[in-house]
């Protein structure tokens, strides 16, 4: 799912060196975007991956720690579609004109 969002670390060899990976950026630049956006939601303490972020945070810097945060959000998306399996994709029902305002 990471390497499907394009979050996923390129990493190229030469001659035994390897130099410094960045995103591929082989997906959706919306989804990517959509992710690193939630993934910001928690530097908030009150979100649940809040003490992963801080602990991502104090060994590689913020940016790095949202974007690990967003890998996490993406893998955990996958798991919950796997498990809704074809519910998943089941057409949502029309809400009432009052529930959408």
């Amino acid at each position: 799912m990471v390497r499907a969002t394009g979050l996923d670390i390129t990493v190229s060899t030469s001659d035994g060196r390897r130099s410094p990976g960045q995103l591929s950026r082989q997906g959706p630049e919306v989804l990517r975007r959509a992710l690193f956006e939630a993934a910001e939601a928690a530097a908030r303490p009150s979100s649940p991956d809040y003490a992963y972020y801080q602990q991502v945070k104090a060994r590689q810097g913020g940016n790095r720690a949202t974007l690990a945060v967003a890998r996490k959000l993406a893998r955990r998306v996958r798991h919950t579609l796997v498990r809704l399996g074809d519910t998943a994709l089941a057409p949502v029902e029309d809400l009432p004109v009052a529930a959408v305002a």
